[in-house]
């Protein structure tokens, strides 16, 4: 597990009194984008392979320079039936 000491983007959105740029923002947002993607495409068939369930700004903390996706306490792993290859249905309790 990585450390991550550079708190979350609730922290730099609501909190901080230095704010992002616009560049700085469009980066975030690729990296917000690209955990999602990879999280929808694991195995490179276009399929989610993981379900987070729990996507808030809190979620994304800093780490080595990028946001990075966190706390998949709450995530489902999506199942294919292995005779028809159709995705299997979840169930996501209330906290």
């Amino acid at each position: 597990f990585e450390f991550a000491n550079g708190g979350d983007i609730d922290d730099m959105v609501f909190y901080a009194d230095n704010k992002w740029n616009s560049t700085e923002r469009l980066l975030v947002a690729y990296q917000v984008a690209a955990a999602l993607s990879d999280l929808h495409n694991w195995f490179g068939d276009g399929q989610p392979a993981i379900v987070h369930t729990d996507i808030t700004t809190t979620q994304y903390v800093y780490v080595n320079g990028q946001y990075k996706l966190n706390d998949f306490n709450r995530c489902r792993f999506v199942a294919k039936d292995k005779d028809t290859g159709e995705l299997c249905g979840f169930y996501v309790g209330n906290n």
